[in-house]
């Protein structure tokens, strides 16, 4: 039995079906070069930069802080800008490091 992780491959199927043969591109083609997990001290810096927040403990905050604290990490690891709707916690993490790039935009009112 692998251990560490290791997944083993999909077999091919045994008879290609109509709907696999004439199926177009999805979007999860190519998705596996795309993915990348963050390095080891990211989940403990996004960590800290959540406690820099000031935000309640056990008011639901955390693990929403703490994913968007990664995924500002992550995209700085890059090289990429952040687009996002999330001023709150993204201005904050844009001034606790202000290497990261985020784009801030308003979702469109739904009034006339």
């Amino acid at each position: 039995m692998p251990s560490g992780g290791w997944i083993p491959p999909i077999p091919p199927p045994k008879r290609p079906s109509k709907r696999s043969a004439t199926s177009s591109p999805t979007f999860l083609d190519g998705a596996s070069t795309r993915r990348r997990a963050p390095p080891g001290a990211r989940p403990a810096l996004a960590g800290a930069l959540f406690r820099l927040s000031g935000l309640p403990r056990g008011a639901g905050h955390e693990r929403k802080l703490l994913n968007d604290a990664l995924i500002f990490l992550q995209a700085r690891l890059l090289g990429a800008s952040v687009l996002t709707a999330n001023v709150r916690d993204f201005d904050f993490l844009s001034q606790l490091a202000p290497t990261g790039r985020v784009i801030f935009y308003r979702r469109p009112s739904s009034e006339p």
